[in-house]
């Protein structure tokens, strides 16, 4: 079963002397063990258990240990030896089962190749339908074989008492009679009912019969991928291509457009597993029939658009995109459109421009497909596109139409795109067991099924998650996990939102602006290649982030303008509101109160116009906090008690609304309440710097402005209390 990657095999290490001399008595049922005996036999055998077992075997089955008149185990030699010398031992374990195969019958030995070639476990029936034996002969044969422990009968199977027998004699076997027995075997398999394709494509391609070879590789593939098992799929599906090239004429059993059947189902099940390499070279296989008026190059040109948009080649794919929606238009081919304006739609989303795939999507389901699957990708690609423009509650119902319909198909791989999507929709709703509970049945299930870029995908919404409630520590070591996986997979555009996510915690949190510049100078080259705005316009906000933590008050002013521009450009408005806080904070940090308190006014314009009603406390408190540094004591106390009534319950990552509270609590001459909020302020701060290591722990307090601002208000408490 390793073949097909169904099992991992258990590697059972070699017994010390005193577990060889426990497992010799437990053997030979004796009641206290025989010390030397059984270091002569671990000497022998190195202590491999089933070098020990047989040894013993053989001893007893050539009169070397046998029982005494009294019921003991005893050796000639036992009288006269020191160390049981004179007992002579294979070197090998596989000499030592040589040595009992040679001493059986002509019908015991008749029938351990035909077994060998079944495999470790088989039926009766079978066997005699494959052994050159008439019914006595072959019940002898049977009786001997378990006689002499190298059968094992069960209540329905018989099979080899260890599989390393069973290595053996295929070993020992002439190449040719492998051959004929394999495509024995497979005739008799396949004259019995619920045989398994797997195993009947196993005996014919050993066999080499490759018309029926690639039949059964083929069914097998469907099978596993029914199931989802996509590693098992892809053993298939190049075993079944490889058989189409061994047939007597090329492909000459098989029509062509079953081949290019193959083709697409290899490519996608490579698609699953990130083997970029060799899923290039399928679509330039596949290349050769994309220039065909017919429905199968629709579908070649989607998966071409969708691996151009993995390699984060947006322009590419939507030419490719757009020359399948012209083709599938022209042949009237509503299921093709609809892949076409799905595979439209995600490069748009994926590209950063989610409110331009909508309208794509929703002419995709006016198109009125009948077929489940591309209903769920709609419905799908429509969630996440919902998402990015924070249009929730549509997206959790488009998510919800997807993870009906793939579960109605079986679909576990889409069953993880879309509990990604409800995972992200949950965070940003400030939900987030239920983000987390998501993502966690994403990753498992992406684990189950081989799905490398969904398990990459939840790792990285989950350290999101883990970041909005303050485990910073293990929202970086999951950013750093997943950081290492994505190169593997050409994913670019992953990492560079990946690496934005972690430069902003290093930034904001730790302090720690080196690492951050390095992850982010990556993340500029490349959103400026692609020209993907969305990425490069926040990568540009971390870096002005950066630069007012150290100070640099002219690369600030410099990367807060790109910023803008790009965000502004990209209708990033998420991300552009957030980037109002931090222009606010170049101003205010300067003592421009009327400049901070302008963009901050323009942020909570943003934020009610879009929706974005979690950033509005931090907006509220912020302008209070500025108020208080201009000594406006009612305005500082009514816009920070705004935004502290504004202030979710779910919201982990508060204390510095806590401290702006206590800024205009302070200015206000409110002594008791400015205590109170100092006190959440820091119990907030400390327990989100306990996430974090020692080291950055240290870090976070003397680099980051906001943080010794806090620290020193506690310092000058703590010594007004005294």
């Amino acid at each position: 079963m390793d073949r097909f990657g169904a099992h991992r095999p258990v590697v059972l290490r070699p017994l010390d002397l005193q577990s060889t001399t426990i497992l010799v008595r437990l053997a030979l049922g004796m009641k206290r063990g025989a010390p030397r005996f059984s270091a002569r036999i671990h000497a022998g055998t190195g202590g491999v258990p089933l070098f020990v077992l047989e040894s013993l075997r053989t001893l007893h089955e050539n009169g070397l240990l046998f029982r005494t008149g009294e019921g003991e185990w005893a050796t000639p030699w036992d009288s006269q030896t020191e160390d049981y010398d004179e007992l002579v031992l294979p070197e090998r374990v596989e000499a030592l089962l040589e040595q009992r195969i040679h001493a059986l019958s002509p019908a015991g030995r008749a029938l351990l190749e035909p077994a060998a070639v079944l495999g470790v476990a088989f039926t009766l029936p079978v066997l005699q339908a494959m052994a050159p034996l008439d019914g006595p002969a072959f019940l002898q044969g049977v009786r001997e074989l378990v006689a002499r422990h190298l059968f094992v009968e069960t209540e329905t199977h018989l099979r080899f008492h260890h599989d390393l027998i069973r290595e053996v004699v295929y070993q020992n076997m002439p190449m040719t009679k492998a051959r004929t027995l394999h495509r024995r075997a497979g005739e008799v398999l396949l004259e019995k009912d619920h045989t398994a394709p797997a195993i009947l494509a196993h005996h014919f391609t050993l066999g080499e019969d490759w018309p029926r070879a690639l039949v059964f590789h083929r069914e097998a593939a469907q099978e596993a991928l029914a199931r989802s098992a996509y590693p098992q799929a892809r053993f298939h599906l190049e075993a079944a291509l490889d058989a189409s090239e061994k047939l007597p004429r090329p492909r000459s059993a098989i029509p062509e457009n079953e081949y290019v059947e193959l083709l697409l189902a290899y490519e996608s099940v490579l698609d699953v597993l990130g083997e970029r390499e060799r899923q290039a070279q399928v679509l330039e296989q596949l290349g050769r029939w994309a220039s065909e008026q017919t429905h199968r190059a629709v579908r070649i040109l989607c998966r071409k658009a969708a691996f151009l948009t993995m390699l984060s080649r947006y322009d590419e794919s939507h030419a490719v995109g757009r020359q399948a929606l012209d083709l599938a238009r022209s042949l009237h081919d509503v299921d093709g459109m609809a892949q076409a304006l799905i595979t439209l739609a995600r490069n748009e989303d994926q590209r950063g421009a989610p409110a331009a795939a909508i309208p794509l999507l929703e002419e995709a389901e006016a198109l009125g497909v009948r077929d489940p699957g591309l209903q769920a990708q709609v419905y799908l690609v429509l969630a996440g596109a919902l998402s990015g423009v924070k249009q929730y509650t549509r997206a959790r119902g488009a998510a919800s139409a997807a993870l009906d319909r793939c579960r109605q198909l079986g679909d576990r791989r889409r069953q993880v795109d879309v509990l990604n999507v409800l995972g992200i929709v949950s965070m940003e709703e400030g939900l987030y067991a239920q983000a987390e509970a998501y993502h966690r049945q994403g990753i498992e299930l992406s684990q189950e099924i081989g799905y490398r870029f969904g398990e990459m995908r939840a790792l990285a919404n989950l350290a999101n998650v883990f970041n909005k409630v303050g485990d910073l520590g293990q929202s970086i070591r999951l950013y750093r996990q997943v950081l290492e996986v994505c190169p593997l997979l050409n994913l670019n555009r992953a990492e560079a939102v990946v690496r934005v996510n972690l430069a902003s915690t290093l930034t904001a949190f730790v302090g720690d602006t080196d690492q951050a510049r390095e992850l982010l100078n990556w993340v500029v080259e490349y959103a400026q290649q692609v020209e993907d705005l969305s990425v490069l316009g926040h990568a540009f906000a971390i870096l002005a982030a950066a630069d007012l933590t150290d100070g640099a008050w002219d690369a600030a002013r410099r990367h807060l303008d790109q910023a803008r521009d790009a965000l502004e450009e990209s209708a990033e408005f998420y991300i552009l509101a957030q980037l109002q806080r931090t222009r606010a904070l170049f101003y205010a940090l300067q003592g421009e109160w009327s400049e901070a308190l302008r963009e901050l006014e323009h942020g909570l314009a943003l934020c009610r116009k879009h929706g974005m009603a979690a950033l509005e406390p931090w907006m509220l408190c912020m302008m209070g906090w500025v108020h208080a540094l201009a000594n406006r004591a009612d305005q500082a106390l009514a816009f920070t008690q705004a935004g502290m009534e504004a202030l979710s319950d779910l919201e982990e990552m508060d204390y510095m609304m806590w401290y702006y509270r206590y800024v205009a609590l302070d200015v206000a001459g409110h002594r008791a309440e400015a205590d109170q909020a100092l006190a959440c302020a820091v119990e907030k701060f400390e327990a989100m710097l306990a996430t974090l290591s020692p080291a950055q722990q240290a870090m976070s307090r003397e680099q980051v402005p906001e943080h010794r601002e806090i620290l020193e208000a506690k310092r000058r408490h703590d010594e007004a209390q005294r």
